[in-house]
């Protein structure tokens, strides 16, 4: 699997220009010698034009393990999230080579709106019940101005 990355066109940003460049060729510095000197090279990349414009072909980053948390899940693994839990859940799930959800609730298959799906079973390894809630959300409240000796 590739990831494709937009070269930038000549009219935006000198600095970007050298960045793509240096990665598309393969001049960007991986690891130094203690005295400062490169060891490693990064390796050049492969091109390719799609509509007029190239990309840079990137190796996708896989995990061997991925820990997920959602709201609901049923038992074939269909899962959907609640607020926060999907900035990242749904993509480490569907990258991992072994997804273990854990869900603070497992209703029977069905139970679940098809539309409202946000990881498909297929993608899930393990399914464990939370054992207490997790409290994701943290509420701040503001000071009050005249207990700080602020406001007059």
């Amino acid at each position: 699997m590739a990831l494709l990355v937009s070269l930038p066109p000549h009219t935006e940003r000198r600095e970007a220009n050298i960045f793509a460049c240096s990665v598309q060729t393969g001049e960007l510095p991986v690891r130094y010698n203690r005295d400062g000197s490169v060891a490693l090279m990064s390796r050049p990349r492969e091109t390719r034009e799609f509509h007029g414009k190239k990309y840079i072909l990137e190796d996708a980053i896989f995990a061997d393990v991925a820990l997920v948390k959602v709201h609901k899940a049923d038992r074939l693994g269909n899962c959907t999230f609640r607020k926060a839990q999907n900035n990242f859940n749904e993509a480490m799930a569907k990258n991992a080579k072994l997804t273990i959800v854990e869900a603070d609730e497992i209703v029977d298959v069905g139970q679940l709106d098809p539309e409202s799906v946000h990881i498909q079973g297929i993608y899930v390894d393990v399914i464990i019940q939370s054992t207490r809630p997790k409290k994701i959300e943290k509420l701040t409240f503001a000071q009050d101005a005249k207990s700080e000796g602020k406001g007059k």
